[in-house]
């Protein structure tokens, strides 16, 4: 399974991988990229895509998490985790062989995080990048 993020904020897109930590915590690892709301849809999926392959597993377990969120929020230009999600829109994205699940989600807040709502998961065929784009702009307008 490759994982990754997607969030919505002030008209932009911020997308990360997400790796998985050899005691088997999944972390916002590299590449992090944003992308305008309105990109084409097309452009979109296969950022998407290319963003899920960079998903790795058995990396180092961290032993410093204050600079976890910075490849995020270097995109941002804000300076906290919290001033970032407090107003963000989280999709949290899988791909599970040739098929992408993605989970739009309600934000509790930088201390709680994004909740996935199960029963609003969209899924999708990892080869069709414009349904992927399509998709991925749904399930950010289902997140709260």
């Amino acid at each position: 399974m490759k994982r990754a993020s997607a969030y919505y904020r002030k008209g932009k897109i911020f997308l990360h991988s997400s790796s998985k930590t050899e005691q088997g915590v999944w972390i916002l690892s590299e590449p992090a990229v944003v992308l305008d709301y309105n990109e084409c849809v097309n452009e979109l999926g296969e950022v998407l895509l290319d963003v899920l392959s960079k998903s790795k597993s058995g990396i180092r377990h961290p032993q410093n998490w204050s600079d976890l969120c910075s490849p995020v929020l270097k995109l941002t230009g804000v300076k906290s985790w919290r001033a970032f999600s407090k107003s963000a829109k989280c999709v949290e994205i899988d791909l599970i062989g040739e098929n992408v699940e993605l989970f739009p989600t309600i934000n509790h807040g930088a201390t709680e995080g994004f909740e996935a709502v199960d029963s609003l998961l969209i899924k999708k065929c990892a080869s069709d990048c414009n349904d992927l784009g399509l998709a991925l702009l749904e399930a950010i307008e289902l997140s709260k």
